[in-house]
């Protein structure tokens, strides 16, 4: 076990006046001190590097700030503007910086005096560490406990995931995506059977009759139909998703196939009003990491939308052929164009440490596709 990490406050005050100097080294040091806070003072820390650099790095890697507004120095208040948006911030100021008709370097500027200021006379003004320390443990070190606490659980999942045999976590993370994706309307989910000869576009791809089989059956696959329009969705979960699985399984049998395993194209045939859009979501699921460019180098044509986290593409599929009917006892030859706009959403999701995490991401997608949740 490691060292237990201590929490950091960054400390923005207008340095090299008695007054304040003094109010840090009798006040504000002993409180950080005795709370077992670590000061983070940017004029203080030996380092070479651009000091707004540093600024920027410290006042990201830090818990909470303490942010003395006395003397109105600029650079004091671009500390604090940034560290809102990081962290926790305390305010302090000298109490006669709030009267009235005071020069511009011995007031509180901007709205900051509607912050609840904890203010100060003097370095020995003896109340003042009692209410900093108050407002400390309050607000800043009970929030880095909760957090701490929050990492710990993580950490913990992590661990058990981890140690986790490699079918048990394959299982669960199926059972998981499917009950999910259900959400979206989609109840009844078959294994995909991988064809015996490619040549063979008549190879039956989903076993119709046949339950998952969750610890050997990677890829599933559920359809729904709204009169033309075909709703799609498959899950697939492997311990990694390989340039070969994502190129000679997914991108093609679900991308470049002249016969999409969905789209039974002698059914269609036969239909009087046969499907003449697909919407399709796509699902593939990776324990390791999936780096970008090994879903480019697999399947070119996706592209990627930022907005959503998810590739896109939209193609059409076509397909000629001929329907027999019987008039008057004889047959005749009726030449059939099947004509499919497909719209294919493809989420990946990877990396996966613990199955909270999992689920979260997988929530993230569904409501962005306005799953009920």
């Amino acid at each position: 076990m490691g060292a237990r990490r201590r929490p950091r406050c960054f400390v923005a005050m207008a340095f090299d006046h008695d007054d304040t100097d003094g109010l840090y080294e009798r006040a504000i040091q002993p409180v950080l001190k005795s709370n077992g806070i670590i000061p983070i003072i940017i004029n203080r820390r030996e380092d070479n590097r651009d000091i707004n650099h540093q600024i920027i790095e410290q006042l990201n890697a830090c818990d909470f700030c303490i942010t003395d507004l006395t003397y109105a120095r600029p650079s004091v208040y671009f500390e604090a503007g940034y560290a809102q948006g990081v962290s926790e911030v305390i305010y302090t100021v000298r109490s006669d910086h709030l009267r009235k008709n005071q020069p511009d370097n011995l007031r509180v500027h901007f709205d900051l005096q509607m912050k609840p200021l904890i203010k100060w006379t003097s370095p020995e003004d003896q109340s003042f560490p009692i209410r900093l320390e108050r407002r400390i443990r309050a607000t800043a070190l009970r929030k880095y406990k909760e957090s701490q606490k929050e990492k710990k659980k993580q950490q913990q999942q992590r661990d058990d995931f981890a140690h986790m045999p490699l079918m048990k976590r394959l299982i669960k993370l199926r059972r998981r995506a499917v009950s999910a994706v259900k959400k979206l309307g989609f109840s009844d989910w078959y294994p995909v059977i991988k064809p015996y000869n490619r040549s063979l576009g008549t190879d039956p791809f989903f076993a119709k009759k046949a339950q998952p089989q969750w610890g050997i059956t990677p890829w599933l696959v559920s359809k729904r139909r709204e009169k033309k329009l075909l709703h799609l969705a498959s899950v697939r979960v492997e311990e990694s998703l390989t340039l070969t699985k994502l190129r000679d399984e997914f991108g093609y049998q679900f991308v470049s196939r002249v016969y999409p395993p969905h789209l039974n194209r002698y059914e269609m045939i036969e239909e009087r009003s046969p499907v003449d859009q697909t919407i399709e979501h796509h699902f593939l699921i990776s324990i390791k990491s999936v780096p970008q460019s090994r879903i480019m180098s697999a399947i070119p044509s996706l592209q990627w939308d930022p907005t959503n986290s998810r590739y896109i593409l939209e193609t059409d599929w076509e397909h000629k052929g001929t329907r027999w009917e019987t008039r008057e006892k004889k047959m005749y030859s009726i030449s059939v164009e099947l004509s499919v706009l497909r719209i294919l959403y493809v989420y990946f999701i990877d990396n996966i440490q613990s199955f909270p995490e999992f689920q979260s991401c997988l929530n993230n997608i569904l409501q962005q596709m306005g799953a009920k949740q």
